[in-house]
Formats: C-alpha cells, structure tokens, sequence
C-alpha cells in the first residue's frame, strides 16, 4: 500500500492506494497515521533538513524563482503569497510539540471529503472509513482564506541572475471555479496557451519567431481567487521580443475573439481529453475528489460536454475582454534580460 498526505495553499489532503487483499490492513494504517501519527525526534529533523535543502534548491532554479515570485507579487500580504523565505525561517524554529499541536488542530472530521474508487461496495467502504476517520474529533470548519483584491495596476519585476535564458511568468486576475464565465474562460485559454502545438502562443512565440521552446497559459483557480498564468523561457536577448509578442497575440484574441475553426477545434480537445485521462483508478478519484471540493453537481459529467460546447465565439471575446487586459498584467522576469527593467516601485 501506499499513503501520502500533503498540503495546498486551500486544503490538506491525502491519498490511499492498496491491493484488494490488504484492505483492512491498509485502512488500520490510515487509523494509526490519523489518530496517532508519530512525530520522533529524529524524523523531525530529517524532514526539516529535507524541505530547507528543496527549498534552497529551488531558489537557484529562475523557473522556481519567478513562479515563487510570481505569488509573493500579486498576492503581496495574503496568506496565498507562500513567501519561501518565511517557511525556511519557520522551518529552522520549527519544534517538535509545534507539529503535534498543528496536527491535534488540523485532523478532524470537519469539511471532510472523500472520493473512492476500486473493488470495493458500499457497505464495506462505510464500514472502513468509520474505522479509519471515527476516532478523529468532529471538530469545527475552519475559517476559509480572506478575501483577495487583484492589484490593479500592470508592474514588471526583473530579478537578476547570471543565466544565459530567462524564466518568465505573466499574471492576470482569472475566474473562479464558481463564476458564470467560468467555461468561456476554460475554452478562452486553451485558445490561447493550452492547446500545445495548436495554441497561439505556441505559433506565435515559437513556430513562427522560434522565440521560446515552449510556451503556455492556464487557469488556477484558489479558494479565494483566480489567476491567468502565462509561462514561458526565453535567451536573455530576445525575452523582451518574447514578451512583446505575447502581449500583441492576448490583444488580438481580446479584439477578435476566435476564429469558428479555432473554437470547435478547442472545444472537441476539451471534450475528449478527460475520458482519455481517466487512465486509471486514482484519476478517476481525483476527479471525483475535485468535483466534491469544488462543490459540482452529481450530474456534473454528464452535462460537461454541453456546458463547453456552448461556449460562443462572441463569449470567447467577451472573456478575453475582461481577462486579457493589459493594465492588469503582472511580469516576473529572472534572469539577464536584455532591454527589460524593474517598474519603479
């Protein structure tokens, strides 16, 4: 069997994957590891020293840099900024009663969500996972994450680093899971970075310029908010060429919408590729799994394709309008850029 727990900035979460034979077995472990986890000395301190040396490791990566960036900018004070600085800092003072009190605090019953998928029934699941989370405290939600106001001016920030390409990230507020556009955004940026070979971006910047080898857009919806990430690398002295081309390609989207071909192209990607995902079990519960967290309905798969095949052309347009905006552009750029500076703060 398999056990992984980990955390987001929204949610802590975890995984179970066993072999049929080893049910019980694997259910009694998740008991143990819920209401008994044992944090030794000697654990501890090997994990810490884990997390700082990934930490340490990232912070000379300029892909890592400007993402890391990227969050500490556009979410300046908000707990969604994950300033690594801040966490290598908590880490070093981090004591071993600190992690048994944050885990009294944290496992509990409330706001639990769970998606399974295998040879199991019904019954024997119920019966399992009452061994398994009915020994946690029923516990209280916990308070969701303050509310998120976009900044609402474009900056360019330039972080220097003796490298012969740089990272670049480009931020733009996006559309939460919940919002009534949240489809025609969907379609709206696979159109323009999503697609792979057939997106815009990936014409414009690379087949037709060579400017970058790759080069993306998409949308991360949070809790509490939502961006439009555009992400790519480029040689110092044609990044600023780069980004300039990504800014005229989101005008013309924002101006034009999309072309008839364009749009029915993307929307039968859409469609088929999440069958074509679900490859295995553990996909298939995480589908499960994130329609719960992100509160779908039950008949959510079976309207999906209707809901993306109705997405218009003029809904295209209209969301890149309110998206694609170039007063709203934040730009992470780590690296040597030629012919690229830093706002003035």
């Amino acid at each position: 069997m398999s056990l992984r727990l980990g955390a987001s900035l929204d949610r802590l979460s975890g995984s179970l994957r066993m072999l049929s034979a080893s049910r019980d077995e694997g259910f009694e472990l998740l008991r143990l590891a819920l209401s008994q986890p044992r944090f030794d000395d000697d654990m501890v301190e090997r994990r810490r020293a884990q997390f700082i040396a990934s930490l340490n490791q990232a912070a000379q990566r300029p892909a890592s840099v400007a993402e890391r960036t990227l969050m500490a900018t556009v979410f300046a004070d908000h707990p969604y900024s994950a300033d690594s600085q801040g966490v290598r800092k908590a880490l070093q003072g981090l004591k071993v009663e600190d992690v048994r009190a944050r885990a009294s605090l944290v496992l509990d019953r409330s706001d639990l969500i769970v998606a399974a998928v295998g040879d199991i029934n019904e019954a024997d699941l119920a019966r399992l996972l009452d061994r398994s989370f009915g020994v946690l405290p029923v516990g209280v939600a916990k308070p969701s994450p303050p509310d998120w106001t976009p900044p609402m001016k474009p900056r360019t920030l330039v972080i220097d680093r003796p490298v012969p390409q740089s990272a670049v990230r480009m931020a733009m507020p996006g559309v939460t899971r919940d919002d009534p556009d949240w489809y025609a955004a969907f379609v709206m940026a696979h159109i323009l970075g999503g697609g792979g070979q057939q997106s815009r971006l990936f014409t414009e910047v690379r087949d037709k310029r060579g400017l970058a080898y790759g080069v993306s857009a998409g949308l991360r919806p949070y809790k509490k908010a939502s961006l439009l990430v555009v992400s790519t690398a480029s040689a110092n002295e044609r990044v600023a060429e780069a980004i300039r081309v990504i800014g005229s390609t989101m005008a013309r989207l924002r101006s034009d919408g999309a072309a008839e071909q364009e749009l029915a192209d993307a929307k039968t990607y859409l469609i088929g590729s999440l069958p074509v995902s679900l490859d295995s079990s553990g996909s298939v519960a995480g589908l499960l799994h994130r329609m719960q967290v992100d509160g779908l309905p039950r008949d959510y798969l079976d309207r999906r394709a209707a809901l993306i095949s109705g997405v218009r052309s003029e809904d295209v347009r209209r969301i890149a309008g309110r998206l694609l905006r170039d007063d709203l552009v934040t730009t992470i750029v780590v690296g040597k850029p030629v012919g690229l500076a830093s706002d003035p703060q």
